[in-house]
């Protein structure tokens, strides 16, 4: 079955020497292809947009890549992403909260461009406020890091105003007390003939997903349907491969799914999103 990881960061930080080589996970066998997502360099570990590049550049079947959507600059920089070959777009830690309309220029241009935009929701708890890793870049600010601003609720506003815009929100909302109202969410937009294009992802270190997660995650998968759930590890590469033999194991064996269905969640779903945001493709 072809597995695709669509939320998979290159992480360059010390602390994660020795599982920074992205040929621990192609060499694997078990994922087919994986979403590159960037941070730009915003905090210690994460790669910036160009190194991120620099790894898909040298395995571009492999990798698919996805620049930093940064809620500091102008809808120039995501122009220049584009250019630069991004296929789409990663969020996280905005000063306001995701539907501020001071963002709504960003969105518009990823949407007019058929760039996705996968947004870290569920708050940032775990994330204290640390300093950068490039020097071009300004300190994580505290409001940053607010819980508050990256709630799965936010993105009601932004499919409503920009119905065209793939809209992943990772961690199935982010924490098992997110996980219904981005199923709420979700189904309510994915459903809707015109209406935005909404996925969640099934990303996050395993042990998030205890008993009661994986049980409530099932019934986020029933509610929306297979057709919008993504398969993804958030992981470094030696244990990625091993999420995605987790999640396979427990589509196919313990909850019973349709061969047809698991396949859309491990990889036919991504495989849509990146066939119609392919760069080349005109915009409007």
């Amino acid at each position: 079955m072809r597995i695709v990881d669509a939320h998979l960061h290159l992480m360059v930080g010390k602390e994660y020497e020795g599982s920074s080589d992205p040929r621990l996970l192609i060499e694997s066998g078990v994922v087919s292809q994986a979403w590159l997502l960037s941070a730009n360099g915003f905090t210690d570990g994460h790669a910036t947009d160009e190194e991120m590049l620099a790894c898909c550049r040298q395995s571009p079947d492999y990798f698919v890549p996805f620049g930093y959507l940064d809620f500091r600059k102008g809808p120039d920089h995501i122009e220049r992403l584009r250019r630069a070959g991004c296929v789409g777009l990663k969020t996280i830690w905005p000063e306001e909260p995701y539907d501020s309309r001071r963002y709504f220029p960003l969105y518009e241009c990823a949407e007019a461009l058929h760039m996705p935009i996968l947004f870290h929701v569920g708050g940032a708890y775990y994330d204290p406020p640390c300093r950068p890793r490039t020097a071009d870049s300004a300190v994580v600010s505290l409001e940053q890091m607010y819980g508050r601003n990256m709630m799965p609720m936010h993105m009601d506003a932004i499919a409503k105003s920009f119905p065209r815009l793939v809209i992943i929100m990772a961690h199935l909302g982010g924490d098992i007390a997110y996980f219904e109202q981005a199923a709420l969410v979700c189904n309510g937009h994915a459903g809707m003939k015109g209406r935005a294009m909404m996925y969640l992802d099934l990303s996050s270190e395993l042990p998030y997903y205890g008993l009661p997660s994986l049980v409530k995650a099932k019934e986020v998968i029933d509610y929306v349907g297979p057709g919008r759930i993504l398969y993804g590890s958030d992981a470094n590469y030696p244990y990625a491969a091993d999420v995605a033999r987790f999640w396979l194991f427990f589509l196919q064996k313990v909850v019973r799914m349709r061969d047809e269905d698991v396949a859309r969640i491990m990889g036919g779903n991504a495989d849509q999103i990146v066939s119609a945001a392919r760069p080349g493709r005109p915009a409007g």
